[in-house]
């Protein structure tokens, strides 16, 4: 999930607030949750294997079913923007990890992606 410079509320004094940057986990981690709650309502609601809602195909996932998914969604970054200048970036390096989250790679929706579980 990105981590570096993401815009958030900042506050001032006299009560007033203002946008500022951050980096870190702190600021991936709210996406990477987000993601991972998606990806258990994904379950719950029944999406697996149809790709369409189905009841009686829910269940509850355990949390290496949802860590196996989001760690599967990965995708490779090229570089990393520094603002003045790009880093080249590889797969598992300290730059990406295990790369940016894309879940329509991961979890079959009908009619949405091209493929089949």
């Amino acid at each position: 999930a990105p981590g570096y410079r993401i815009e958030g509320s900042g506050n001032g004094s006299a009560r007033s607030c203002y946008s500022r940057f951050k980096s870190g986990t702190s600021m991936s981690c709210p996406g990477a949750a987000g993601a991972g709650l998606l990806v258990r309502q994904y379950f719950s609601e029944g999406w697996y294997p149809s790709g369409s809602k189905r009841f009686q195909d829910a269940f509850y996932p355990t949390g290496t079913l949802l860590k196996a998914v989001l760690v599967n969604s990965g995708r490779a970054l090229l570089g990393v923007d520094n603002i003045k200048y790009m880093t080249k970036s590889v797969p598992f390096d300290m730059h990406q990890g295990f790369g940016r989250i894309t879940l329509i790679d991961s979890l079959y929706l009908k009619g949405k992606n091209d493929f089949k579980m």
